[in-house]
């Protein structure tokens, strides 16, 4: 095993795996669990990954996989929940207002992701929160990108409609 390669992929992408799985589960006590599922199965497939896919993309199937294995337990049913607040600029730390303007919104987003198909809703959070690529989230749902904008297309159009146009997609 190589521990410094799993030590580098963990640094770069903690923050994201936590968001993948925070954004899929009711609690932190889930979350570790399911954190330490994910870290397990990376740690044990790191010599296997090829570079065929781009990492994101593989790390982001091992977190939603662990969370659909999670769920699987019989006492479960799987719930599609909202984000976590994303982390702030290295460095930089929001004061007060900031946070909760930043709350406040994001809780408004939230709540209109709700409403969206899971289909969209998953393709909205890979292509705004976590910065997929099209070809990367085409890779990732089995999908054709013109698929994946059509669903981006529908997801932005519904969001702007609840916004009054407050949203920028670039």
């Amino acid at each position: 095993m190589d521990h410094q390669k799993f030590n580098a992929i963990l640094e770069a992408h903690k923050g994201m795996i936590c968001r993948v799985i925070h954004s899929k589960t009711c609690s932190d006590s889930e979350l570790e669990d399911i954190m330490q599922e994910v870290l397990l199965k990376i740690y044990q497939g790191i010599d296997s990954y090829k570079g065929k896919a781009n990492i994101k993309t593989w790390i982001y199937r091992i977190c939603t996989n662990a969370v659909a294995d999670y769920y699987r337990k019989p006492w479960w049913k799987f719930n599609w929940l909202p984000l976590v607040n994303q982390d702030n600029e290295p460095g930089r730390t929001a004061g007060p207002f900031e946070q909760a303007v930043h709350k406040q919104s994001h809780l408004k987003l939230n709540d209109i992701l709700k409403t969206f198909p899971r289909q969209q809703q998953e393709i909205f959070r890979l292509r705004f929160i976590e910065h997929l690529s099209l070809q990367d989230i085409s890779e990732l749902k089995g999908m054709n990108i013109s698929t994946i904008k059509t669903h981006l297309y529908r997801a932005v159009k519904k969001v702007r409609a609840e916004l009054g146009g407050r949203i920028n997609s670039d």
